[in-house]
């Protein structure tokens, strides 16, 4: 077996012990993935300790607050007010180019001023340390400040009601794109 059929396996196992914790039942493959782990060395109780660690910090980061995917177009059918992330000035539109988008939920990032039902708008960039990203763990995306620590990086949120969590190398980690604009809408009476 070769280096990326032992990962694909690890991952479903990783994957069917998810649906066992979040159904409270085991499914069938589960022992026969963890015979099949065995053969190949590695130890599948290694993989529960490390899996159920991922669960609590998952579970963390969604209590804290997420992000979610929002269709660009669909920002300019409400009144709203965008802001260079980077300058804090405020823009005359939305800009266009390569920018993903996400709403944010929670308060967790307000001391950067974005706040829950803001917009994010993101770009593709190569890593800067202690900048604000839409990270991907786990099929959520968080919106978070980012900093390289020891084997992974600390995720920053800009509340002091939040601790920041710790993400080793052996969780999936995507830096989806670099937070350059917050889009606000505006209520009207």
């Amino acid at each position: 077996m070769n280096e990326l059929e032992r990962k694909e396996l690890i991952k479903k196992f990783e994957r069917v012990l998810l649906y066992s914790h979040l159904t409270n039942k085991i499914p069938p493959e589960y022992f026969r993935l963890a015979q099949s782990l065995k053969k190949i060395g590695v130890d599948p109780e290694e993989i529960i300790e490390q899996a159920f660690y991922k669960f609590e910090m998952l579970s963390l980061l969604l209590q804290i607050g997420e992000a979610l995917p929002t269709v660009y177009e669909s920002l300019s059918t409400s009144p709203h007010e965008v802001y260079n992330f980077e300058n804090k000035e405020k823009e005359e539109s939305i800009p266009t180019g390569n920018l993903i988008s996400f709403t944010v939920v929670g308060d967790s990032m307000i001391g950067a001023g974005i706040e829950d039902g803001d917009v994010v708008l993101a770009e593709k960039s190569h890593f800067s340390n202690n900048s604000i990203y839409i990270v991907k763990i786990a099929d959520s995306y968080f919106v978070k400040r980012v900093e390289l620590f020891q084997n992974g990086y600390l995720l920053h949120s800009e509340n002091k009601r939040y601790k920041s969590v710790y993400i080793d190398n052996t969780f999936d980690i995507e830096f989806v794109g670099k937070v350059k604009y917050v889009v606000k809408r505006i209520e009207r009476d």
